[in-house]
C-alpha cells in the first residue's frame, strides 16, 4: 500500500503581505487539490491491492475493485477541478504572466500540453 502524504504550507502573516490575490489563491488552493489527488491516489492503490490479493474472498475482491473504479472516476473529477483552478487562479489571475517564465522548461512544456487531458475526447472528460 501506498503511503499517503499531503501538503502542509505554513507561513507568517508577515511573509504573506508580499503576495497579491492571484497568488494567495494559488497557494490555498492548489495545496488543497494536492492533498485531495494525494488521498484518491492513495485509495486506488489501497483497493487496487485488495482486489489483487488472491488469500480475500471473491465478494471482497470484487468490492475492492468496484472501489479502484469509483476511485479514479472522482481522481478524473479532480483533476478536472484542478484544471479549472489553474484556470481561474493561474490565468485569470495573470500570475501566469508574471511566473510563467521563471518555470523551468519541462513545467512550462506541461503546462502547454495539460490542457488537451481536459478536453471533449479526453478520458478525464468522459470519466
Amino acid at each position: 500500500m501506498k503511503d499517503l502524504q499531503g501538503v502542509q504550507l505554513t507561513f507568517k502573516k508577515s511573509d504573506l503581505t508580499a503576495f497579491g490575490d492571484g497568488e494567495l489563491k494559488i497557494i490555498l488552493v492548489f495545496a488543497a487539490v494536492l492533498n485531495r489527488l494525494t488521498l484518491l491516489q492513495t485509495q486506488t492503490f489501497g483497493h487496487w491491492a485488495t482486489a489483487r490479493d488472491t488469500a480475500r474472498s471473491e465478494q471482497t475482491r470484487s468490492a475492492a475493485l468496484c472501489g479502484v473504479v469509483e476511485s479514479l472516476i472522482l481522481l478524473a473529477g479532480e483533476l478536472k477541478e484542478a484544471w479549472e483552478s489553474i484556470q481561474q487562479c493561474y490565468y485569470r489571475t495573470q500570475v501566469s504572466r508574471s511566473l510563467h517564465s521563471t518555470l523551468p522548461a519541462n513545467v512550462q512544456e506541461a503546462m502547454k500540453r495539460c490542457g488537451r487531458h481536459f478536453d471533449g475526447t479526453a478520458l478525464t472528460t468522459y470519466l
